[in-house]
């Protein structure tokens, strides 16, 4: 499967995310209208917990981006070191 691809489905994922998020949000705000004897804390902490998950998908995507980025680095020094190293060997007599 090409990187493309599993971006645009890793984008899709996290698009269906924050909708779900939006569609619960909506839905919790109806639910404490009609309710308004109930406190509204727990619809924070709910909030804050999601968005702290979000956060964490974000930042571990760019980490293996990264990682992704410096393992090609080395496997295109460690070819080229190969390369040398064969070329640069004496012929067998």
């Amino acid at each position: 499967m090409s990187h493309t691809v599993i971006v645009f489905v890793l984008t899709l994922a996290r698009s269906g995310m924050l909708l779900f998020l939006e569609i619960g949000r909506r839905a919790a705000s109806r639910r404490l209208r009609d309710d308004s004897g109930r406190h509204a804390g727990g619809d924070r902490r709910g909030r804050r917990r999601v968005f702290a998950v979000l956060g964490l998908l974000i930042a571990f995507t760019f980490s293996g981006a990264a990682a992704r980025s410096t393992r090609a680095e080395l496997d295109r020094r460690e070819t080229n070191d190969i390369g040398t190293a064969t070329s640069a060997r004496p012929a067998p007599r």
